[in-house]
């Protein structure tokens, strides 16, 4: 009803920008967010699995542009990707769905 509200000049209004937002997601294992919530933030994150391979959680991080600089993107998301995936088979997530 509402549609995608702009919270910042990054925010993503158009449901075909966040349809490919998902499907880069879904490819790489984890999220990452441009300020688009909160100017001068970025932020990544990663699914985490319960026993049942249900979404029980997510793990990210979250700093500055000025401490989180773009060219990191790819080594934050693996990592974060990489620790909610050791918290996800600790839990019982099996194998088959990471």
């Amino acid at each position: 009803k509402i549609g995608l509200p702009r919270v910042t000049s990054k925010t993503l209004t158009k449901f075909t920008d966040l349809e490919k937002s998902l499907r880069d997601i879904q490819a790489k294992g984890y999220a990452f967010e441009d300020q688009e919530l909160r100017r001068g933030i970025r932020r990544v994150a990663a699914p985490i699995y319960n026993y049942k391979n249900e979404l029980s959680a997510t793990l990210g991080i979250a700093a500055t542009v000025l401490s989180f600089e773009s060219s990191q993107v790819e080594y934050f998301g693996n990592q974060v990707r990489i620790f909610a995936d050791k918290i996800s088979r600790a839990l019982g997530k099996a194998d088959h769905n990471t």
